[in-house]
C-alpha cells in the first residue's frame, strides 16, 4: 500500500513539471467534444462572472489571470467581453508556443503571456480581479497551489475554477472507473479531485478562498458525434438547468477571496 502511494505521489509531481506538460501539448488534441466543452465553459464562467462585470465603469476593465491556459483554448473565447484583460499562464513553453502561434504570431492589447510555476506566480499579492482555471482537474486546485490564487486575487476577488463531475452517465457507462475514480476525490492525497460543495469548501476555504456557487454543463449525452452538432449546446444549456449535479460530467465553482 505504501509503495502504491509513494508511486501516485511521484506521478502528480511528475505532472507538474515542464518537462511533462510539454510533452502532453505535443500529443494532439482531436476529441469533438473539446470545443464545445469549450464553448460551454467559457460561457458558464461569464455567467458567474456576472455581478463583477455588472460593476465594471464605463471604460474599465476587470485584470484576469488565465491559470494554466494551455494553447489557448478558452482564453480567446473569454476575451470576447471586452472588460477582460487576461494574462494568460501556463508552466508549458509548448502550450504558450502554440498558443502564440495560434494568434498569428501577435498578441490581441488585451492578452498576455506569462511562464511560471504556479506555486511561483511572478505577480504582486492583489494583483488580479479575477482567477480563472479551466482543465477538469485546474492548475489552481493543486496542493498548495490555492495559496497563490489567493494570494494574487484582490479581497474580493473571485476565482473560477473547473472539475470533472462523477454524473449519472459515468455510473452507467464506467461503472468500474467510476467507482476508482470515486476513491480518488475521497482520497486526501489526491488534491485535484474533490467531491461537491463540501470537499471543495475543505480544500479552498482554508486559504482564504470561499465557495460561492456551482454551475454544472456536459450534461448531453456523451456521445461524440452528438457534440458537433450545431444544436447540441442548447440542448446541453437545457439538461445542464434541469438535472446538471446528475448528468453534468464538468462542474465549475465560484470562489470568492474573503
Amino acid at each position: 500500500m505504501a509503495s502504491r502511494g509513494a508511486a501516485a505521489g511521484e506521478a502528480a509531481r511528475e505532472r507538474k513539471s515542464a518537462a511533462w506538460w510539454d510533452e502532453f501539448w505535443a500529443r494532439p488534441l482531436n476529441a469533438r467534444g473539446r470545443a464545445l466543452t469549450c464553448r460551454r465553459t467559457a460561457e458558464e464562467a461569464l455567467r458567474l462572472l456576472g455581478p463583477e462585470l455588472r460593476r465594471v465603469p464605463p471604460g474599465g476593465r476587470l485584470r484576469v489571470l488565465d491559470l494554466g491556459c494551455g494553447h489557448g483554448d478558452l482564453t480567446p473565447l473569454l476575451l470576447a467581453d471586452s472588460r477582460l484583460e487576461i494574462v494568460a499562464h501556463d508552466l508549458s513553453a509548448a502550450a504558450l508556443g502554440q498558443f502564440r502561434a495560434r494568434l498569428g504570431g501577435s498578441l490581441p492589447d488585451r492578452l498576455t503571456l506569462a511562464r511560471a510555476s504556479v506555486y511561483e506566480l511572478p505577480f504582486p499579492h492583489a494583483a488580479f480581479d479575477v482567477v480563472v482555471s479551466f482543465g477538469y482537474a485546474s492548475a489552481a486546485s493543486y496542493e498548495g497551489a490555492e495559496r497563490e490564487v489567493a494570494r494574487v486575487l484582490r479581497p474580493g476577488g473571485v476565482a473560477i475554477v473547473d472539475f470533472a463531475s462523477p454524473s449519472l452517465y459515468r455510473w452507467l457507462f464506467d461503472f468500474g472507473g467510476t467507482r476508482r475514480w470515486l476513491q480518488r476525490y475521497r482520497d486526501p492525497a489526491q488534491d485535484q479531485y474533490h467531491f461537491g460543495r463540501f470537499g471543495l469548501a475543505r480544500h479552498f476555504e482554508p486559504a482564504g478562498l470561499k465557495v460561492e456557487a456551482l454551475r454544472y454543463l456536459n450534461a448531453y449525452p456523451p456521445l461524440e458525434r452528438l457534440a458537433g452538432q450545431p444544436w447540441c449546446a442548447a440542448l446541453d444549456r437545457r439538461l445542464s438547468a434541469l438535472a446538471g449535479p446528475a448528468l453534468g460530467r464538468v462542474l465549475l465553482a465560484r470562489l470568492r477571496r474573503v
